[in-house]
């Protein structure tokens, strides 16, 4: 006769199961190959250079950080190259190279393929590339470091579908963060918050808008706020100007490549721009970049971007909703 098996045989094996892997789990990270947040700490190279060859040997994905070391501010100086190892011509995928950005604690703090989530644009080609021959795939990003310490960067090749090899960038700042970064910031917006500034501790103010030299243009009405995150020797400030100045509360996603849903069916903006201050000056780490929304008719409006030392002034049309780079003067548009 057989006896019927404990009724407690199950919850402790699955408990010797759980100890055994807790403590795996402890001595991986105690051995520096898991962090605490049970995510895989990546296996960072320095000497500035990796790469990935495909399973048939024939093209080799290289990623290249052409400095050590930038100062904070500065863009991520990584190229991407594809080279052909064979002795016959071969075809390359389609497709945009990136990376994906992790501070020291290893947080995502940017990723190439979520900021050009819903980007819309010609679908990018195959490419046939001779024996011996190199090419650079499309690169959308430009990312300039806004973090303290060292960023480790994962550099993303068309070839393949997961990162290369990580690589590690350190960021140098010098002196001590100025002590009123909100106004040292300003004084890079190039007078387009000259009546409409934030408070210098950030809080929000009501003004007009208007584009320095820009003739035809009417103000616009809007309200003005700044934000900083300190570390230490520096300042990240962030301005955000929302238009009309009595339109609903609004908050900016982190990206703004997908349009998120806007608070009414008048005419609306919100924008931002976003600056690093250091002893050393103030960086421009992202240009003026938003959301709108106009009503129609399809009256004239313009688009304004700085770029070159200058103001440039794009011709558009009201009525629809939109994202880019910019600020949309709505104050051409029916309400």
């Amino acid at each position: 006769m057989t006896s019927p098996a404990p009724r407690w045989r199950g919850p402790v094996v699955l408990g010797l199961s759980l100890g055994l892997a807790a403590l795996l789990g402890v001595g991986l990270i105690v051995f520096g190959l898991l962090r605490p947040d049970g995510e895989p700490d990546p296996v960072v190279d320095e000497s500035g250079v990796v790469s990935r060859t495909t399973s048939d040997g024939t093209l080799v994905c290289t990623a290249r950080l052409a400095s050590s070391s930038i100062a904070v501010g500065d863009k991520v100086p990584l190229k991407i190259t594809i080279a052909n190892l064979s002795d016959r011509t071969q075809t390359v995928p389609g497709g945009v190279s990136g990376m994906k950005i992790l501070d020291p604690s290893g947080v995502t703090v940017f990723d190439s393929a979520e900021s050009e989530a819903g980007f819309l644009g010609p679908p990018i080609m195959d490419e046939v590339l001779e024996a011996g021959e190199t090419l650079t795939p499309l690169a959308r990003s430009i990312v300039r470091v806004e973090w303290p310490s060292y960023v480790v960067v994962l550099p993303t090749c068309p070839l393949f579908r997961d990162p290369l090899p990580s690589l590690r960038l350190d960021v140098s700042v010098e002196g001590e963060a100025p002590q009123d970064p909100i106004r040292s910031a300003l004084k890079r917006t190039h007078g387009l918050l000259k009546k409409c500034p934030p408070g210098l501790d950030g809080s929000e103010r009501r003004g007009v808008i208007n584009i320095p030299g820009a003739k035809k243009v009417p103000s616009m009405r809007a309200r003005c706020s700044a934000s900083v995150t300190e570390y230490p020797g520096f300042a990240v400030v962030e301005f955000t100007i929302v238009s009309p100045s009595d339109a609903p509360e609004f908050e900016l996603p982190r990206f703004i490549t997908v349009i998120p849903p806007l608070p009414g069916t008048d005419s609306f903006q919100a924008v931002r721009w976003r600056f690093v201050v250091s002893s050393s000056g103030v960086k421009e780490v992202e240009g003026l970049n938003g959301v709108h929304h106009t009503s129609p008719p399809p009256l004239r409006a313009s688009v304004f971007e700085f770029f070159d030392g200058a103001w440039h002034r794009e011709r558009t049309r009201c009525g629809g909703t939109g994202s880019g780079p910019g600020i949309l003067i709505i104050s051409a548009c029916p309400p």
